[in-house]
């Protein structure tokens, strides 16, 4: 498939200087593993699923060179022999509600913090984090999403810089969002979910972010997944320049 050299690059990099960083290679050490999963889906995103890394994926034979590992992973949602599971609960965030993988894959991008496999999110740490991140901010300048959406505690609290000591990512983020994830959910309306703001050491325009609980295999509460989805009726409106009063029509199983 053909992308942009500054995709190119940037997914290099993650392959090639993750495994070389002190901060990663006892997580890779620990986990017997040299696989890194830069990105799933889509180099022209207009949706970037962003957790902190990836946890309960069932990768087989992913390729370690830059080129093959685009073709694996742009081909990953609409291959048969891949393992979607840890994917279904993003679909409803492209107004996907019939488990149509290959249209989310042409879509989305999933991507990830820290991109070595873990068994738990729990496993990463902020200097780990913070060692990846600037790696991370290159792939999301290259493929620039109109929308980047944060789901999970561990990936929200870096990026909104909750850990003591540690400079947020968001440059502009409001004052009713700088809570852990489940106060916001619990104190900020729906609508008022998403916001604009720059990313540090990320040069260009703002974007769009919404935050999301975490869409691993397991659903998310209810009152949670109804209110992120108003959040993202009002980010689609806002994306589009739609007056507020418009309906957004998603599709729901009959």
């Amino acid at each position: 498939m053909a992308v942009s050299n500054d995709f190119l690059i940037a997914v290099r990099r993650i392959l090639n200087e993750t495994r070389q960083d002190r901060h990663c290679r006892p997580m890779l050490e620990k986990r017997d593993t040299d696989v890194l999963v830069p990105f799933l889906g889509c180099s022209t995103p207009t949706y970037l699923f962003l957790g902190a890394c990836p946890v309960g994926y069932d990768l087989e034979g992913v390729p370690r060179k830059a080129d093959e590992y685009i073709d694996f992973a742009t081909s990953y949602f609409g291959r048969d022999d891949t393992d979607k599971a840890p994917f279904v609960q993003c679909l409803p965030f492209t107004a996907n509600h019939h488990e149509d993988y290959t249209t989310f894959g042409q879509v989305a991008m999933v991507a990830n913090i820290v991109p070595v496999p873990a068994e738990r999110s729990s496993e990463v740490t902020v200097p780990l984090l913070e060692a990846c991140w600037p790696r991370l901010a290159n792939l999301i300048l290259a493929v620039k999403p109109k929308l980047l959406l944060c789901h999970g505690s561990a990936a929200w609290k870096f990026l909104a810089g909750l850990e003591e000591g540690h400079e947020a990512v968001f440059t502009d983020l409001p004052e009713s969002h700088r809570l852990a994830l489940k106060d916001v959910y619990q104190k900020v309306p729906g609508n008022q979910l998403p916001f604009k703001t720059g990313l540090r050491e990320l040069e260009g325009a703002p974007t769009w972010i919404l935050p999301l609980p975490n869409l691993g295999k397991s659903a998310p509460a209810r009152a949670d997944r109804e209110k992120g989805e108003q959040g993202l009726a009002q980010a689609r409106r806002l994306l589009y320049d739609q007056p507020s009063r418009s309906r957004i029509r998603v599709r729901r199983p009959g």
